[in-house]
């Protein structure tokens, strides 16, 4: 067990150094031969990118980890471009004596024997195509060739499946009818092919934001990647992740809505934030589409209004079970060591009105805070035991959705 696991960790890790020579070839190739400086914005790239190699670096690989921090604070004397070139260098070594990988050896293969992989991108929009196409022609081929994996067997005529490079494969092979195309071979496994994917999909603009936490959350969820781990192998900050996350909890109409750029992400996080209901979710959309110019400070309090509404329900709920003293807090009766609260096996949550979502909702709510009142007493075991139903409400939730 131990081995595969091992395995499983080094195919990421190779992955994220893969995706990490690619991108860094393109900077170096953007500063020209040092005429030119890094603009803001590829300067913050180059500082995603290092943190994601000095991550899998530290503990496994002294001599990458030295360089990454001496790149990471201009400590090596050497000029910016010069001192990427000696890095990429050095990843590309890492990996051949490492791995077995060599990035620069390319092949082409035809592209009716290449089968599409499972994209997080699930839409492609024609004019940028046509733009890549062109591009792609003037250049006489592929300047970044696309990552394929072998089939462990041919299915339906199909040697390879497609990791990374979808939109350069449409435009070799549908907008400009060429039969062959320049690749790079790797056996990955299917952790190794995802990371790869995101790490191909992430940086592009035409991948929306629900497109992008549903692929944080797939991986998080196949894989048993937690937040910062999920973070690391994106190159992005824990906080860009969790924001994207938090997306997914609101109503499907509203992660439509954002798709088509009829609700701003900045309303949309302030929204996601608060976690609200159905109910409240489409009460606080119809005030927005009510209001001609609605501020951000305006909808935080609007939002904030109907989060305070839905938390007096949830301590109203507690309330009529006898979970609250007068002060609206735990009621122990000045006996910390007697106190009880309502569990799962024993209790049922009081009544609730509306849809069975807004029940379910509700229901999953009274756990979560009675989970509170227990661990306020010590009583962490029990406090699990509600937090467990109210994960189990999550998934009643999410079919009724």
């Amino acid at each position: 067990m131990s081995n595969t696991k091992d395995t499983k960790t080094i195919d990421l890790q190779a992955s994220v150094m893969v995706n990490a020579i690619t991108r860094l070839q393109k900077l170096h190739a953007a500063m020209d031969g040092g005429k030119t400086t890094l603009k803001p914005a590829m300067a913050k790239e180059l500082a995603a990118i290092l943190e994601s190699i000095q991550a899998i670096a530290t503990g496994n690989n002294q001599t990458l980890y030295s360089h990454t921090r001496s790149l990471i604070g201009g400590n090596s004397g050497m000029p910016l471009h010069a001192e990427l070139g000696e890095y990429v260098t050095l990843l590309k070594r890492i990996l051949v004596e490492a791995q077995g990988i060599d990035t620069d050896k390319v092949m082409m293969i035809p592209v009716g024997e290449i089968q599409r992989g499972a994209n997080d991108r699930q839409s492609f929009a024609p004019e940028p195509l046509q733009e890549l196409a062109n591009s792609i022609a003037e250049t006489k081929g592929l300047i970044s060739p696309i990552l394929i994996r072998p089939l462990a067997r041919p299915v339906n005529g199909h040697k390879y499946e497609l990791v990374a490079g979808e939109r350069r494969l449409i435009c070799i092979r549908d907008v400009l009818g060429w039969q062959n195309i320049s690749a790079i071979v790797r056996p990955l496994d299917d952790a190794a092919a995802a990371m790869s994917m995101l790490s191909e999909n992430i940086g592009r603009v035409d991948l929306n934001e629900i497109e992008e936490a549903n692929a944080y959350e797939s991986r998080m969820r196949k894989y048993g990647l937690n937040l910062e781990q999920m973070a690391k192998f994106a190159s992005k900050t824990t906080v860009h992740v969790l924001f994207r996350l938090k997306l997914l909890k609101l109503l499907p109409e509203l992660q439509q809505m954002i798709v088509g750029k009829q609700l701003m992400l900045g309303y949309a996080q302030i929204l996601a934030d608060a976690e609200l209901d159905e109910t409240r979710q489409r009460t606080a959309i119809k005030h927005l589409a009510a209001n001609g110019s609605p501020s951000l400070d305006w909808f935080r309090q609007l939002v904030g209004k109907l989060k305070n509404g839905q938390d007096q329900g949830v301590m109203e709920l507690l309330d009529a079970a006898g979970i609250l003293d007068s002060q609206g807090q735990p009621n122990t009766q000045g006996k910390k060591s007697t106190a009880t609260f309502p569990l799962p096996q024993t209790h049922r949550p009081p009544r609730a009105k509306g849809t069975k979502t807004e029940i379910a909702s509700a229901h999953r709510d009274f756990w979560l805070a009675t989970a509170r009142s227990w661990r306020k007493i010590g009583k962490n075991f029990k406090s699990d035991q509600c937090l467990a139903a109210a994960s189990s409400l999550d998934y009643v939730i999410e079919d009724l959705a």
